[in-house]
């Protein structure tokens, strides 16, 4: 036992995660990023590892972070142009809110800058004022 650790004190081992043969894929549940229109019934599927299912999705546990795009199946061609128009309206609101937003940032920021760029002439007029009238008082001493 080392020199500092007391008995009372629990011991722990550092044990990296063994994966499992027999270990099923994590099934992940996506929230759609339109809402569907009243019409479209997705798939239901009898097994998590079908791959009809328009609602689940699986993932390989090896690599968490990347993300499989959900895969809608369409019962015509009219219910899959509906939903891709939905889905196209909503992308072109959310980028025409994040271009406004930024643009209103912009706006903000300009009035910010111009505000301090004013703030920091006046200053630099101070200081040669200031600059001006110490070299008039140090001139007029070094003449006596």
């Amino acid at each position: 036992m080392p020199a500092g650790s007391s008995a009372a004190s629990p011991q722990y081992q550092y044990l990296p995660e063994q994966p499992q043969q027999s270990q099923q894929p994590q099934v992940i549940q996506y929230i759609p990023i339109a809402p569907k229109p009243a019409d479209f019934q997705p798939a239901q599927s009898q097994s998590p590892t079908s791959s009809t299912s328009s609602t689940t999705t699986t993932t390989d546990n090896t690599n968490q972070r990347s993300r499989k795009r959900q895969r809608i199946v369409f019962n015509n061609s009219e219910e899959e142009y509906r939903i891709k128009r939905d889905l196209n309206n909503a992308a072109s609101a959310k980028s025409r809110e994040k271009k406004r937003q930024q643009q209103e940032f912009m706006k903000l920021e300009k009035v910010r800058l111009e505000s301090r760029n004013r703030q920091l002439k006046n200053e630099v007029e101070e200081f040669e004022r200031q600059i001006a009238t110490l070299k008039d008082i140090l001139y007029s001493k070094i003449k006596k």
